[in-house]
């Protein structure tokens, strides 16, 4: 028997084989997202959404995207994130305080890559919805079935005319689109339907 907690036991059975080098479980599953985040950056060239801040999207998006000349607007719910990213503002990069996520509509978002990875998980639904129109990709980060209880997907991502889920790394990731079908996104490694 390990001597392991049992929730972290249960993540390593669960990561199929997947192993980053000299890295711990906290890595791995905080950056499943960025294969599929960055490819969808890769393919576009406008504005990003990021709703929720993290040490592995925001500095990665916010290095891209001043590169790339294009905007990022961050959006986080706990001010001591918020506080820790500060320093990466800039004309390109916004950084916003949302005090109560249910004002999101009134913000106007509208970008070509939308990363929806924030707290608390039960508004990210909503946010896949309200970003379904505003959005040419749409990722979602901790997709997987065991997952659902806390953020009821599919009645959701069944609406979108096209899904990939990324399900090589735990969590997993799926990019939704209505407008831009993703089998691109399938041949670069991911499965589930384009």
């Amino acid at each position: 028997m390990s001597d392991l907690p049992i929730s972290v036991a249960r993540r390593r059975r669960r990561m199929e084989g997947i192993r980053l080098a000299e890295c711990g479980d906290r890595i791995a599953e905080n950056g499943t997202h960025l294969p599929a985040l960055l490819a969808c950056v890769a393919r576009t060239a406008g504005g990003v959404i990021e709703l929720g801040v993290g040490h592995f999207s925001t500095p990665i998006l916010h290095a891209v995207c001043e590169a790339a000349g294009r905007p990022l607007m961050s959006l986080e719910s706990d001010e001591r994130w918020v506080d820790e990213f500060a320093n990466m503002r800039s004309d390109r990069h916004t950084i916003v305080h949302v005090r109560d996520w249910s004002h999101l509509a009134t913000i106007g978002l509208t970008c070509d890559v939308a990363l929806v990875d924030n707290v608390p998980p039960q508004t990210r639904m909503g946010h896949v919805e309200l970003l379904s129109r505003q959005a040419r990709y749409v990722v979602v980060h901790d997709t997987e079935p065991d997952r659902e209880e806390g953020y009821a997907f599919e009645p959701v991502f069944a609406r979108f005319r096209h899904r990939c889920d990324d399900r090589r790394y735990v969590p997993w990731t799926t990019v939704l689109s209505d407008t831009e079908p993703l089998d691109w996104l399938v041949k670069i490694g991911n499965s589930g339907p384009g």
